[in-house]
């Protein structure tokens, strides 16, 4: 099966290929068969998996520039060449990038010096003892931190927390498979409380046009609400499949201590930053320019070094910048609206056709990269709904597919806290199934249900 799967991939990746060198087969500008080309490209790329998820982000990149930009091949550029380089390069440097570096800075700070530790004792504490409640507790922390952390980080510094707690149980106590599923669980929910807590998010921002700005402050307002009944759902679902035996569970988390320069550069900043992306309203400052503030108190105090460079998930900002690049490709070519034209807009309304968009987007992201997802869909939301007119639509849109993208958890390959989990060996991918898959049909029914009541 895989092997056929592995050959369908090749074809498609020869026939891609094929376009992109004789772009006349699409009947479409020479230009826009290009852009469809890489679009195909990297779609088969994302959902097979022949190269690494990140490495089609740069392909993408190199691609355009190669082949459309206005320093491209020079018989090329004749036919038309849409997309200046510097603004396809200006990608690797998006705002959105800048935003998770700021991100990754504050990760890998609380990491090097064990503060996340620190933080994930003081908040279990209050939780008591009785395994129920300890789990509720884990999964609120897990939560708290892929709000503002790489839900990557968070899954594998939780699990490196939860190793006492599934020591401290017995070997068959049914609520070990329910621990250890509700660190992804939380994860994956946590991220939809904020812009920064997961890709999607971020892209869907990119997308918002001026008239209709979300600030961080008022994703939270919609998006916190929504983690704590996900995160109740899921804490009740896990109880219900996987009971608990034993009656009480001491916990013994190491608390290392911290040099107190170190805390108070790292706590002082870290509640500074999160106090002015909840006031951008009041000063001005956007969530993107006060994401580069802990990057640079940081790294300017010697917090973090040139080593700690090196140990930032560059991949996941390879593939932010590769989807953008995709995005604007596809609108500055055209071919956003060439493929817009094919759906019968003119017998669908708006509402209708975001549920069709949604039913797509959750499909696709419970198999492939829910970031390669929002990153080939957002942009045709975006343009659909422009030809709407309706900009009061725009931001209900992309936040609804940006959120139904969130929600793809079913199954080890949906997101990479599920892959971590499913790595221990102490789950299968049926217990993923059980769990993810219900919270994300829920998510999916929920988020569709209140986008088309608020249309």
């Amino acid at each position: 099966m895989m092997a056929k799967i592995n050959i369908a991939s090749w074809l498609a990746v020869l026939f891609s290929v094929i376009l992109l060198l004789f772009p006349s087969l699409s009947s479409l500008e020479a230009y826009q068969g290009r852009m469809l080309a890489i679009m195909i490209l990297a779609v088969v790329l994302w959902i097979s998996e022949l190269i690494p998820v990140y490495a089609t982000g740069l392909l993408i990149i190199c691609l355009q520039l190669i082949f459309l930009s206005d320093r491209g091949l020079k018989w090329l550029v004749d036919d038309g060449a849409p997309l200046a380089y510097q603004d396809v390069m200006a990608n690797f440097a998006s705002p959105i990038v800048i935003l998770f570096l700021g991100g990754f800075s504050l990760a890998s700070a609380a990491n090097k010096y064990k503060i996340d530790r620190i933080m994930a004792h003081s908040l279990l504490k209050p939780f008591g003892t009785r395994p129920r409640f300890i789990m509720l507790g884990m999964m609120v922390i897990t939560a708290l931190f892929s709000m503002f952390m790489s839900n990557t980080a968070t899954t594998a510094m939780m699990l490196a927390i939860l190793s006492p707690v599934l020591a401290g149980l017995p070997e068959d106590e049914p609520s070990r498979k329910g621990f250890l599923l509700s660190v992804p669980l939380a994860a994956n929910v946590g991220g939809i409380g904020t812009p920064i807590g997961t890709p999607p998010n971020a892209v869907a921002l990119k997308y918002l046009s001026a008239n209709t700005p979300i600030s961080f402050g008022s994703w939270m307002a919609f998006g916190i609400p929504l983690v704590i009944l996900f995160l109740t759902l899921g804490w009740w679902w896990l109880n219900t499949l996987y009971k608990p035996a034993t009656p009480r569970l001491e916990l013994k988390i190491e608390r290392p201590k911290v040099r107190p320069r170190v805390a108070m550069i790292f706590y002082g900043t870290f509640a500074s930053t999160i106090f002015l992306w909840l006031t951008s309203a009041f000063h001005g400052l956007n969530s993107y320019i006060v994401a580069s503030i802990p990057l640079t108190i940081f790294f300017a105090t010697g917090i973090l070094d040139k080593g700690d460079i090196k140990k930032f998930n560059w991949e996941v900002l390879w593939l932010i910048a590769g989807g953008i690049a995709l995005g604007q490709g596809m609108a500055d070519s055209g071919l956003s609206q060439k493929l817009i034209e094919l759906i019968p807009t003119a017998a669908m309304s708006i509402a209708l056709l975001l549920i069709v968009f949604s039913a797509l987007a959750y499909l696709m992201a419970n198999f492939i990269s829910n970031t390669a997802t929002a990153n080939l869909l957002l942009p045709l939301v975006a343009t659909v709904v422009t030809g709407f007119q309706a900009d009061d639509s725009m931001a209900v849109a992309l936040v609804q597919i940006a959120l139904v993208c969130s929600f793809g958890m079913a199954f080890p390959i949906s997101t990479p806290p599920n892959a971590l989990a499913y790595s221990t060996g102490l789950i299968d991918s049926r217990d993923l199934l059980k769990t993810g898959g219900f919270i994300s049909v829920l998510g999916l029914i929920f988020v569709t249900a209140m986008g088309y009541l608020l249309l």
